[in-house]
């Protein structure tokens, strides 16, 4: 079926919203056993280590959807990969809602990893892969999306807590991914699939296959050296951005003496200029080049960190803390789209290989910050949230040189 390009754009138009209404779910999806944890566990009468494992548990199932992505659309096909990963989300937050037996939650819970985990790596890929202008916008409208998501859902939480029926933001989610499973199932994908097929004719034809021989065998160990650089990259963003929001109010009470309230404060500004900076992201990317703009968020996160590790007065770190949420607001969704220029011909596997890493690494990191703040104290633990800062503005620093002039465009 031959497509008009008026058709083409109104696809493309609708695609994105699609996608952005998605991040929103996932938004939600992320956060929600966290904001209702201190209820749950109340209500089976368990201890932190229990919410732990079962969000640890949710964290296996995300792994297994991302890493899993790349086959399930080669089977499926990407829209019927985004109806069963959708269904499967409904029906695991179904379950939670309905507050059953404590093993079936732990048993529940890989399910909803899983279905917001194959959401956020089919969507992304496919906006990077279809949209051929101002990619950099695009994906920063869904990570605002992301964002949105990720700050309501606390204060949703919050008004279901104080009406005492808390078990019904789950049932709510699970009807919020239900009406997004019937969008993705109504939504004709006939242009999208067209849109996929031209890309990746282009990508295929811009960038050839390496002739045999050294120069091939030169090439390939290039571009392992370059994955495994971001593989770290996305590791250490997605732990540092995760270790942040978890011991940040902690970390603002031991160091300054600030109230629960004042201290959660930190992480409400923190999500706020990071929504904000997200709105911005897409277009200074476009306008400076996705490597420059990545250094200088890099660099000035850095800077920030040390500022925030440096001060001994609360309103000095609560300013640096609402900068860090601008500097870092488009990190992840411009490198994503960087490593993507950077290694063309496999968007799904690159960023499927990315997300599944910054998921490592947001399991990990939150780890190693709670053993420091145990074993030492909140300022040595701030320093060493610098020192991965630098860590992290090293690891780009050496990938936008290995990308050489290739990457000048991006």
């Amino acid at each position: 079926m031959h497509i008009l390009p008026y058709e083409m754009e109104f696809a493309m138009n609708r695609l994105l919203w699609m996608g952005c209404f998605s991040y929103l779910l996932i938004g939600f999806a992320h956060v929600i056993v966290g904001s209702l944890m201190t209820d749950l566990l109340h209500h089976y009468d368990l201890t932190y280590k229990y919410g732990g494992t079962l969000v640890f548990a949710q964290f296996g199932g995300f792994l297994i959807g991302v890493l899993g992505t790349p086959l399930a659309t080669k089977r499926l096909g990407i829209k019927n990969t985004l109806l069963l990963a959708t269904v499967v989300l409904c029906a695991a937050e179904a379950v939670y809602g309905s507050l059953p037996a404590w093993p079936l939650m732990m048993a529940v819970a890989p399910a909803a990893g899983f279905g917001f985990g194959i959401v956020e790596t089919v969507v992304g890929s496919v906006i990077i892969d279809v949209i051929q202008t101002r990619k950099a916008v695009a994906m920063s409208r869904l990570e605002v999306c992301f964002g949105l998501g990720a700050l309501l859902m606390p204060l949703a939480a919050g008004g279901f807590i104080a009406a005492g029926i808390w078990q019904w933001a789950f049932v709510t989610l699970s009807a919020l991914s239900l009406a997004v499973a019937v969008a993705w199932w109504r939504m004709p994908f006939h242009a999208v699939n067209q849109a996929l097929r031209e890309a990746k004719q282009q990508a295929a034809a811009a960038h050839p296959g390496p002739a045999a021989g050294s120069k091939q065998q030169s090439r390939a160990s290039g571009r392992s050296r370059l994955i495994a650089l971001l593989v770290l990259f996305f590791a250490v963003y997605v732990g540092l951005e995760m270790g942040l929001v978890n011991f940040l109010p902690s970390m603002l009470e031991e160091s300054y003496g600030l109230t629960g309230t004042s201290a959660l404060l930190g992480v409400t500004l923190f999500w706020l200029t990071m929504s904000i900076g997200r709105l911005f992201a897409g277009l200074l990317a476009e306008r400076y080049t996705y490597a420059r703009y990545l250094l200088v968020s890099c660099g000035g996160s850095f800077a920030l960190a040390l500022i925030f590790a440096a001060s001994g007065q609360a309103a000095l770190a609560l300013v640096a803390v609402l900068l860090l949420g601008l500097a870092m607001s488009g990190i992840f969704s411009i490198a994503l789209i960087f490593a993507n220029a950077a290694l063309p011909g496999s968007t799904e596997r690159t960023t499927s290989t990315l997300i599944a890493s910054g998921g490592v690494g947001g399991a990990v990191l939150p780890l190693l910050t709670g053993w420091s703040m145990d074993t030492f104290d909140t300022s040595a633990t701030k320093w060493l949230l610098a020192a991965l800062f630098a860590v992290m503005l090293l690891l780009f620093t050496v990938v936008s040189r290995l990308r050489g002039p290739a990457g000048s465009k991006s």
